[in-house]
């Protein structure tokens, strides 16, 4: 994830580079905007060996997409959708999957963030310095899980513990500051800096495969909830057309 970074990074500056001294002749007050991002977990959605984890969350990566309206100078609104992914560690749910009669299969995080709100911004040159200050709904999704034990000889599945991907809305936080650099024709290359933050009641429903007292296997289903703080920055580049 770091080599992306760098590389984003790289393609930014590039990018300004090479399209600095254009001249951007025309101005409009409505913006549209796409960017890209490398995602880093924090607090208990992070997974960190030996801590209390809620997410047993990984590096992913962020996409978003977002609708801009200047009212002057110095102040406009803005409305975004964007996605949040992160991959999870092997110990999510504290199941034992190291061991060889074994299988276990981890989907992903998958976060919908919806947010709106003003932002405010300061121009010098051709740089313009922007603040977004957003309060937002996220969707947070966490990863199916499945997990199988086999028998002594590996031949017959002898329990399977199945958890549905979950869901739960919240409220949250998603203040922004970008550095947007003007490249001509109306177009805009921006990086910027993002803290996401919001607690989320998770519904999912889980599986349980199992013998019974009788020696014959039978699938109970649990309905079950849980409380995750989804807690991250986002780093990186977008496109303002």
């Amino acid at each position: 994830m770091k080599k992306i970074a760098l590389i984003i990074t790289a393609a930014f500056i590039l990018g300004i580079n090479s399209f600095a001294q254009q001249d951007n002749t025309e101005t409009k007050d409505f913006w549209l905007e796409l960017s890209v991002g490398f995602n880093k977990p924090l607090g208990k959605y992070l997974y960190k060996f030996g801590t209390d984890n809620e997410g047993f969350a990984k590096n992913g990566l962020m996409l978003n997409f977002a609708a801009k309206q200047n009212f002057n100078d110095f102040f406009g609104l803005k409305f975004s959708v964007g996605a949040m992914v992160n991959p999870v560690n092997p110990d999510y749910f504290h199941l034992n999957v190291f061991q060889p009669d074994v299988r276990a299969e981890f989907g992903k995080w998958f976060n919908i963030i919806i947010c709106a709100g003003p932002f405010f911004y300061m121009s010098s040159d051709n740089n313009i310095f922007e603040l977004t200050l957003s309060p937002c709904l996220v969707n947070a999704g966490s990863p199916p899980v499945f997990y199988a034990r086999y028998d002594a000889n590996l031949n017959e599945i002898v329990y399977k513990n199945e958890y549905a991907r979950g869901s739960g809305l919240s409220l949250g936080i998603n203040p922004e500051f970008s550095l947007i650099q003007d490249i001509g024709s109306n177009k805009r290359l921006k990086i910027f800096f993002n803290y996401l933050l919001s607690k989320s009641t998770i519904e999912y429903e889980n599986r349980v495969y199992f013998k019974d007292e009788n020696d014959e296997y039978k699938w109970v289903t649990h309905e079950k909830t849980r409380s995750v703080q989804i807690q991250a920055i986002n780093v990186g580049v977008g496109l303002i057309f």
